[in-house]
């Protein structure tokens, strides 16, 4: 049922990947798209409508019915979602709950929770203020104690310096290459994990095999109801897993078409990162914030940004870029017993190499200022007695 099928597919997969953290965020997803049913008198949807959607299987391919007693059953339909994808919801859904956030303001600040307070360290509040004759936006800390308490930074100041940072950050048109034979290493490494895994799939599927035998034979024997519902409950959970490495061990290797898709579209990330930010979307600003950033970026007013921990790519190809290199010593190459010959490369081993001849160098009579001892001739063929 297109559209609407489409909407479902992209949210279900955006809240398993981890897209939109919460059920919050995937309603406001769906309260976006006007093809979206269901909604109040006021045109906005309600919170139990989404924890419907999600929870059912029918979505993955598969029917259930509860008091009907019908097990989770596979459907003759074809499904919106993977049946892994539906578990990687549940495991979210049953995760550690987060506070949903504020509708009024949390599309009108989409640095909210990915900048700090340069001085404390806390993330920034966000909120609007009330002028004589119009609204003002600010960042600012709320941190009692903290020397930046109180003191606001323009919206518009802030998110200009963040698309100057994400330009700062991209690498240079020469790096992307080599980016991209990373890449496409990195996928035939991948493919060939994947074809690896699929003998430990097979073995895994046996063991589960052979676990549930052994539940059902012990439920047979049992004639406790409180075992027969532990062992039913343990059935269930063990057929689910094996419901999953069915569906892994079904899946067909990744096309070509998807491998070039995908690698240009990193790239293309990769290349500008602040053509995302400038759409002025909010879930793809959320986006750039999460794939640029590892943790919340430190600013303080009238520094800007200050230094922060630049994600893996951006910051590998940064390194590849520099031109800072220096030479290495040839005395932590080449061992000391080493029959290669060895020549000082710098005035460092040079000082070091001529203060080491001087300790071993022993000293001269004139210098020690003690005579020197003649030596001792050794007795029957014994060496003498130091």
């Amino acid at each position: 049922d297109e559209p609407l099928a489409s909407i479902l597919q992209e949210g279900f997969e955006g809240y398993a990947s981890g897209m939109f953290r919460t059920q919050s965020e995937l309603l406001r997803y769906f309260e976006a798209q006007p093809e979206f049913p269901g909604r109040t008198k006021n045109g906005t949807l309600r919170l139990e409508k989404i924890t419907r959607l999600i929870t059912n299987p029918i979505y993955a391919g598969f029917v259930s019915c509860e008091v009907l007693g019908i097990p989770l059953t596979k459907g003759k339909h074809e499904p919106l979602i993977t049946f892994t994808d539906f578990e990687r919801m549940q495991e979210r859904r049953a995760g550690k709950a987060m506070a949903p956030q504020k509708k009024e303001i949390h599309r009108d600040f989409p640095l909210r929770g990915s900048v700090a307070c340069g001085d404390c360290g806390e993330l920034f509040k966000a909120a609007w203020s009330e002028g004589k004759t119009k609204r003002y936006a600010y960042y600012t800390c709320r941190t009692p104690g903290c020397t930046a308490v109180s003191k606001n930074i323009p919206k518009d100041e802030l998110e200009q310096d963040f698309a100057q940072l994400l330009k700062r950050i991209a690498p240079k048109r020469s790096m992307l290459d080599i980016a991209k034979a990373m890449f496409l290493d990195a996928w035939d490494q991948r493919s060939a994990q994947w074809r690896a895994g699929k003998t430990t799939i097979k073995q895994e599927i046996a063991a589960l095999d052979k676990q549930l035998d052994g539940l059902l034979e012990r439920m047979v024997e049992t004639t406790s109801p409180r075992a027969v519902k532990a062992f039913e409950r343990k059935v269930d959970e063990l057929e689910r897993k094996r419901l999953v490495l069915d569906e892994k061990l079904a899946q067909p290797a990744p096309s070509k078409a998807k491998k070039s898709r995908l690698i240009e579209l990193s790239i293309g990330f990769l290349a500008k990162p602040w053509k995302l930010w400038e759409t002025g979307e909010y879930d793809l600003q959320k986006l750039v914030c999460r794939l640029g950033f590892i943790s919340p970026l430190p600013y303080r007013r009238k520094e800007g940004f200050l230094n922060s921990e630049t994600p893996l790519p951006f910051k590998a190809l940064g390194d590849f870029s520099t031109e800072n290199y220096k030479m290495v010593l040839l005395e932590r190459i080449e061992l000391s017993t080493s029959p290669l010959p060895r020549e000082c490369s710098t005035s460092e081993l040079q000082q070091r190499r001529a203060r080491r001849n001087r300790r071993k160098s022993p000293p001269s009579q004139a210098h020690s200022g003690r005579p020197t001892r003649p030596a001792v001739k050794p007795l029957h063929g014994r060496p003498a007695a130091p």
